[in-house]
């Protein structure tokens, strides 16, 4: 029987491809230690209207999704966000 590889490894993996792609500045996966819900954060700068730059962290809820459809649903979120 083959162990699945952990969440936080294959995100550190993502983490270069989504740079490349879209523009982040890190990507992180974590554990909310009062819910126990699993996320993907990232966070990622915004000229505001002031023309200074703001930095922002969003998350993407991955509670009990395999790591398959993890990668997925991180990829769906960073083309609704960015594209």
């Amino acid at each position: 029987m083959c162990m699945e590889t952990p969440k936080t490894f294959v995100i550190a993996k993502l983490a270069d491809t989504i740079k490349l792609v879209f523009p982040i500045t890190a990507l992180w996966y974590r554990i909310d230690k009062e819910t126990k819900e699993e996320y993907v954060s990232y966070t990622f700068a915004a000229v505001g209207p002031d023309n200074k730059v703001y930095f922002y962290q969003k998350d993407i809820c991955v509670t009990a999704d395999s790591n398959a459809a993890m990668i997925d649903d991180v990829w769906k979120a960073m083309k609704e966000r960015f594209n």
